[in-house]
């Protein structure tokens, strides 16, 4: 856990920012994609699959944060 502290969000603002680098900046990316996309099938519901990864992954990676931490 001491390793870890170097890392942990000193300010309001780093924790915001880092925030939007986990959440806020992969849903934008999503719903670009999103309209980009509409045209060609095979890539959209690829899109769907990296996406609902990326929110299993974050989801499980922030439970066993708090279960282990």
């Amino acid at each position: 856990m001491m390793l870890l502290m170097p890392m942990v969000p000193s300010t309001w603002l780093m924790g915001l920012e880092i925030f939007a680098l986990i959440l806020i900046v992969p849903t934008v990316i999503y719903f670009i994609g999103h309209r980009i996309l509409r045209a060609s099938p095979l890539l959209f519901n690829a899109l769907h699959w990296v996406f609902g990864g990326y929110l299993t992954y974050v989801l499980v990676a922030g439970i066993s944060t708090l279960m282990y931490s």
